[in-house]
């Protein structure tokens, strides 16, 4: 399946807002768990304010995509004021348990990895 990035950007500071929706939205990412590859709240380096999220989404399409960050909670309350994604290829990192490929005699050979518990 396509992998999409996305960062849900908070319309200023939304900090009583995030945690009266807490439970909802989190409930809501329970209910997403095999669809959601990794995601969380985002701040500036040296700043603990949180102004964005960031998700990794695992769906067939990007309409699928955009209807998962739509249906949460912090989407609905008007906590997240816009998002952009993008088509996301994931091909190396912890997270994926590996890499996609193998050098072999100065060639690149791909791989599968593992299937995502």
């Amino acid at each position: 399946m396509p992998a999409f990035l996305c960062f849900a950007y908070d319309d200023g500071d939304k900090t009583a807002l995030r945690v009266q929706h807490l439970i909802e939205h989190l409930t809501y990412a329970e209910s997403q768990y095999n669809n959601i590859m990794v995601g969380g709240p985002c701040f500036e380096p040296g700043s603990k304010q949180l102004d964005r999220s960031m998700m990794m989404l695992d769906a067939p399409d990007d309409k699928a995509a955009r209807s998962m960050l739509e249906s949460d909670p912090y989407f609905k309350n008007k906590i997240w004021e816009r998002y952009e994604m993008m088509a996301f290829s994931p091909v190396i990192g912890t997270l994926l348990g590996g890499k996609t490929w193998d050098l072999v005699d100065g060639k690149v050979v791909r791989k599968e990895l593992p299937p995502r518990k």
